[in-house]
């Protein structure tokens, strides 16, 4: 009887550990992020924030091929493709 009990619990324990993994619904929903600009002057320098260039010239020596490749340069920055 102990070794049929034993059986079963093996035979269940992967079902418990599948039972456990998060769906697609529950993962992490960021909300939208809205990104303006404008045209006013401002130095790097003096910018509250991280600025990141790509000059014509740096796009044509690196050739990215997509702008993903081209966003995985900037510092801070990860790139995610499924």
């Amino acid at each position: 009887m102990k070794l049929s009990r034993l059986a079963l619990a093996i035979a269940l324990a992967p079902s418990l550990v599948l039972a456990e993994t998060p769906s697609r619904d529950d993962a992490l929903k960021l909300d939208d992020t809205l990104i303006t600009a404008n045209r006013d002057v401002q130095k790097r320098s003096e910018s509250s924030s991280a600025v990141s260039v790509f000059t014509r010239a740096d796009i044509e020596r690196l050739r990215p091929a997509s702008v993903n490749e081209l966003l995985a340069r900037v510092p801070g920055v990860q790139v995610v493709q499924k």
